[in-house]
């Protein structure tokens, strides 16, 4: 039996065409809620904050909604 694989991709039609192709895909937002749940990062927001800074763009609406989802939210 193979394992299911995931695919970790931000980009949109390479998200698209991925999904298109069957595969599981998450970005990297998603890589980080599951650090956070998983209790590998102290804080989901600071990782977004940090990776802000140095000059990465994370629509801010999907970064609400996920720090809700992990106990982060408001």
């Amino acid at each position: 039996m193979v394992p299911e694989l995931l695919v970790i991709i931000d980009e949109k039609l390479g998200r698209n065409m991925a999904e298109y192709m069957g595969l599981r895909v998450t970005g990297t937002l998603g890589v980080l809620a599951k650090a956070r749940v998983q209790g590998l990062i102290p804080s989901f927001l600071k990782a977004t904050h940090g990776m802000r800074e140095q000059g990465i763009f994370f629509h801010e609406g999907l970064v609400n909604r996920i720090a809700t989802r992990v106990g982060e939210g408001n």
